[in-house]
């Protein structure tokens, strides 16, 4: 059993809707001989019954034969488009990097629209807007906010994103009153007008902001917004706890360590099913899986596996606990898989 990630870049490149990975756990600990794990794609989704659990976007535990199978649904990485480089812009960025997005940003400036001012952007493209789209070339998993540097190029990228597919989230800069005239003369032009109404404005959740920073914050906080409460409806979707930009970055571990992932939880655990942890022999973490008594619990467990070949399955029942731990959490219960990674897995 060997560092799933490693191949997961790879693997979610070839198919676009998304994989499943699978452990088949046949006892509480074990060697990592006797645990499974592996990929699921194409045709093996529809004979395992787990297309359902992709579309879903949470993972699923259950009890077969008297074992335990994990299935974890995995998706591309959600991109979040920045059309227009200004202040807003670049501080979106980084906002957007840190939260986990895979961030573009397109401008027609030069000076703005460069990776040296952009340092946190993935991808950055310079050009007229309508060439910036085309390039980028929307799809319905996508987030896009419109902050160009003034109302003609809000249009030019509003008009261009119409012709492709309606992304997850789409917000434009601008007073609601003028962005109505935008949109009444883009109906009269034979636009959707539903779609249209559909298009977040004013943009940023309304916490009355002023600054160049708070206006930024607002707006990011808006796309989090809809991307864990507005996607519910929608298919193919990536709901469990887990950052997906920190997953791939597991996969690049190359020295001894223990996987930590969730299981289950119940009740008032800070993080779900999905979140996860590399632990390596100093005690020192890459992701996590929601601090408190119990991430340390695991971390110390974590420890105790490198080198052995062995996996555990971590338990911590929080309804039953005495004494100063019990004052530290609120109930609820946790089940995690911690496996030894070899070095050259």
């Amino acid at each position: 059993m060997n560092n799933r990630y490693k191949e997961l870049a790879g693997l979610l490149a070839a198919n676009p809707k998304g994989v499943i990975h699978q452990f088949t756990i046949p006892t509480e600990s074990g060697s990592l001989a006797e645990l499974s794990g592996t990929f699921l794609t194409g045709d093996d989704l529809n004979a395992e019954n787990a297309d359902e659990i992709l579309l879903n976007g949470i993972p699923v535990l259950e009890s077969e034969d008297e074992k335990l199978i994990f299935r974890e649904p995995f998706y591309r990485q959600e991109r979040l488009i920045i059309m227009g480089a200004g202040h807003v812009g670049e501080l979106l960025s980084r906002l957007a990097k840190i939260t986990g997005y895979y961030v573009i940003v397109c401008d027609d400036r030069p000076e703005y629209a460069n990776k040296e001012r952009l340092t946190d952007a993935d991808e950055v493209y310079c050009s007229s807007f309508a060439q910036c789209v085309e390039w980028v070339s929307p799809r319905s998993t996508d987030y896009v906010v419109i902050v160009t540097k003034d109302h003609q190029c809000d249009t030019d990228c509003l008009t261009a994103m119409l012709d492709y597919e309606e992304p997850l989230y789409l917000g434009m800069i601008g007073s609601k009153a003028r962005v109505r005239i935008v949109f009444n003369e883009l109906e009269q032009e034979g636009y959707s007008r539903e779609r249209l109404d559909r298009v977040c404005n004013p943009i940023g959740l309304p916490i009355g902001s002023k600054t160049v920073e708070e206006i930024a914050i607002s707006i990011m906080a808006e796309v989090i917004q809809y991307r864990r409460k507005e996607s519910r409806g929608c298919a193919y979707i990536d709901r469990s706890d887990h950052n997906i930009a920190d997953i791939l970055d597991l996969g690049t571990i190359e020295r001894p360590c223990a996987m930590v992932v969730l299981l289950e939880t119940h009740g008032s655990a800070p993080r779900r099913a999905g979140a996860c942890m590399a632990v390596f022999e100093d005690g020192s973490i890459m992701g996590s899986t929601g601090g408190g008594s119990a991430e340390g619990e695991m971390i110390e467990l974590a420890q105790s596996l490198i080198g052995t070949g062995r996996y555990q399955i971590y338990r911590a029942n929080f309804n039953t606990r005495t004494g100063i731990k019990a004052s530290m959490v609120c109930g609820g219960h946790i089940a995690a898989l911690v496996w030894d990674v070899p070095v050259d897995a």
